[in-house]
């Protein structure tokens, strides 16, 4: 399987440690094992999203668009490369 690749966003999370997300794979990773415990509809948004893609219904870019939202709403410092 290839990875659904897209430009990177590195993330910050409460305990300083910095992430940096560039596929669908890792970004689904993040969201489930690394995420705050109180989640949001952004947040349930993104793993949709990262589920969609998997199935070929969303591209990566969507996915990634999706996760920078749930990060926000989570309070997560996002540091976005322009486009």
């Amino acid at each position: 399987m290839t990875r659904m690749a897209f430009e990177h966003v590195t993330i910050t999370d409460r305990m300083h440690l910095m992430r940096r997300i560039s596929c669908v794979e890792s970004a689904d990773e993040v969201l489930a094992k690394y995420w705050p415990r109180n989640c949001g509809e952004k947040y349930i948004t993104a793993r949709q999203a990262c589920v969609d893609a998997r199935a070929g219904r969303l591209n990566a870019d969507a996915v990634r668009d999706a996760f920078v939202e749930a990060a926000k709403e989570a309070s997560i410092f996002v540091n976005e490369r322009s486009r």
